[in-house]
């Protein structure tokens, strides 16, 4: 190798200038290629492109970083019992403690209808879905502010983060409704073949919840208080449901078909009817309810995916 031959192979690659304005004739691609021209030749280069899909969606990608989602899984499990004298006995108490709050308000003060069923008894299976809703709604959409620091150090699809969310709401909720099990027998209401039809509702759950957690995470992140008012609206939506009171005898007839529509409602009837024998059974609302909850979540991964670009130098 001559002396000038090593005088090229040492010097550093002068950078490559383009202007920023909007005026600028150097393209993203012609860019690139001129990086790329750059280079020395063999050097190695790794291409990060945007999810595949039209949704942005890699299904692929995302079982080829489950071990982060394990990974991501277990630290939200360990993080929310940590520095508590009671530790993971809240995973049992919360919705007990709220059930019993509830019966005492407004099925022994207030006297609201429950149906056929005690009103504890009521009250708790519906309890029971809706902690997990608003625990999954709540955990996806701060999601992002609480795993800032990972979001500017390693590549790795963003939309784990949330579903990390309401999948660590998911094992809190199969805890809680061993309990409601337990305490359905003790009113007399053994389990049915009916119960194998709860998964349909969980999902109906976690989809609705999912969706309203990705529309709100980039929120959250730009402006912390969002996840303040997001708060309230969630203990608002909870009177629009049928939770502290059953909808017959309550809400008049002339607003029941609107009622209805709510996709919530009909999880809680559904999943009520899966495990007393009191609420909807499967059907139109059931579907319907599915034909709201995906274009919600398919619309909140859209708005997911262009928001997360620039989280980074906000975060």
């Amino acid at each position: 190798m001559t002396a000038e031959q090593q005088d090229d192979a040492t010097s550093p690659t002068p950078p490559v200038e383009a202007s920023a304005g909007p005026g600028s004739e150097l393209s993203n691609t012609s860019l690139l290629a001129e990086v790329l021209a750059r280079l020395p030749a063999g050097e190695a280069v790794t291409h990060i492109r945007p999810s595949g899909g039209r949704l942005g969606l890699d299904l692929k990608e995302l079982w080829d970083y489950r071990e982060l989602v394990y990974f991501l899984f277990m630290r939200k499990i360990k993080a929310d019992h940590r520095q508590m004298a009671l530790g993971p006995l809240w995973l049992i108490l919360r919705p007990v403690l709220s059930a019993v709050l509830y019966t005492l308000i407004f099925g022994t003060l207030a006297k609201l209808p429950s149906g056929n069923l005690p009103y504890a008894l009521y009250n708790f299976s519906a309890v029971v879905l809706w902690t997990f809703f608003t625990a999954s709604v709540v955990g996806a959409s701060t999601s992002l502010l609480e795993n800032r620091q990972l979001l500017g150090k390693v590549y790795f699809p963003r939309i784990v983060i949330p579903v990390v969310a309401v999948l660590s709401s998911l094992f809190t909720f199969g805890i809680s409704f061993v309990i409601l099990i337990l305490v359905a027998i003790g009113f007399g209401y053994p389990p049915t073949p009916m119960l194998l039809l709860v998964p349909i509702y969980v999902l109906l759950t976690g989809l609705i919840a999912l969706g309203i957690g990705l529309w709100f995470a980039p929120w959250v992140v730009h402006y912390r208080d969002v996840a303040n008012l997001l708060d309230y609206g969630l203990l608002a939506y909870m009177y629009l449901c049928p939770i502290v009171y059953a909808i017959e005898g309550f809400v008049p007839a002339k607003y029941e078909t609107l009622y209805r529509l709510n996709p919530m409602t009909n999880a809680i009837q559904g999943f009520r009817w899966c495990l007393l024998g009191e609420g909807d059974p499967p059907g139109a609302l059931l579907a319907l309810s599915f034909a709201l909850a995906l274009p919600l979540v398919l619309s909140g991964v859209l708005t997911f995916r262009r928001a997360v670009r620039s989280i980074v130098d906000v975060a």
